[in-house]
Parts: structure tokens; C-alpha cells; sequence
């Protein structure tokens, strides 16, 4: 039996500079990411969303979907 996913795709996914960023360097990383914060149940948690409706801007690209800074 396969669970499904009853969580849409977020409408900022596919502009994320930290996705688009890292995704090469840890693609393994950002899959993770992705299901929990971009098409699962964190998706009201994610600090960069946050960020984007607070500010009408994108974040830093090294924000992680939990607020923290990533250094390459």
C-alpha cells in the first residue's frame, strides 16, 4: 500500500534560489527538503515562504526552509 501525499505543490518551488542553489551540491538533502517543506505538511512552516509574503522579495539564497543560514 503506497501513501499518498494530500499536500499541493507550493506556488514558490520552482523560483526557490536556495533549491536551485544546493540542489547540486546535495540533491539528496534537498529531495528531503522538498517533501517536507515544499509538498508536505511543514509547508506553513517554511521560514523562506514566510519571508517571500512578508517582504514580496525572495530570501538569501543560503536560508534553509527553517530559518537558519547555510554556508556553501
Amino acid at each position: 500500500m503506497s501513501k499518498e501525499n494530500n499536500y499541493n505543490e507550493c506556488e514558490l518551488l520552482k523560483n526557490c534560489n536556495f533549491l536551485q542553489k544546493y540542489n547540486e551540491i546535495n540533491e539528496v538533502a534537498c529531495n528531503i527538503l522538498i517533501s517536507l517543506y515544499c509538498k508536505g505538511a511543514k509547508q506553513n512552516d517554511c521560514k523562506r515562504k514566510e519571508y517571500r509574503i512578508k517582504t514580496g522579495t525572495p530570501p538569501d539564497s543560503n536560508m534553509m526552509p527553517n530559518g537558519k543560514s547555510l554556508k556553501p
